[in-house]
């Protein structure tokens, strides 16, 4: 395996949880999600040179459950 390959291999890939909470990692001087469609569920998991977040989607005001 090269090491383009291997960097791919052994990188954090966004994953959908069960429960529907989205993890991904980002690097961490990225800004917080905070938007009408997502938005931080849990604390970050701090790595070397990245974060690993947690998002979910944000329910619409407009839909009925």
């Amino acid at each position: 395996m090269n090491e383009t390959d291997r960097a791919f291999h052994d990188s954090v890939k966004p994953t959908w949880t069960p429960d529907g909470t989205l993890v991904y990692a980002i690097p961490g001087n990225a800004p917080a999600l905070g938007d009408d469609l997502m938005v931080n569920a849990n604390k970050s998991v701090v790595a070397e040179g990245k974060d690993v977040r947690f998002a979910r989607f944000v329910a619409a005001e407009d839909v009925c459950l």
